[in-house]
């Protein structure tokens, strides 16, 4: 399954429909699999960027999440 669709099948599960940063959510988790296609998209990368969205801009929470799993051995996780 392509990480296209499997973030579009996530992201209902991480916000409602209706969830105005739902966009937003779906922008930052397609550029980091973009980014990074080594690992791409894995599930659970939806409730870390999300969480890093109620703190910060699109912009700022695709560059934390780059931080993560590059400086912090997050790619080991996936």
């Amino acid at each position: 399954m392509g990480s296209e669709l499997q973030i579009r099948l996530d992201l209902t599960r991480t916000l409602s429909e209706y969830d105005k940063n739902q966009a937003s959510l779906q922008r930052v988790l397609q550029a980091f699999s973009k980014y990074d296609n080594t690992i791409g998209y894995v599930q659970g990368m939806n409730h870390i960027v999300d969480a890093l969205m109620q703190h910060c801009s699109e912009e700022v929470a695709f560059w934390l999440f780059v931080s993560l799993i590059e400086d912090y051995e997050m790619r080991d996780i996936y």
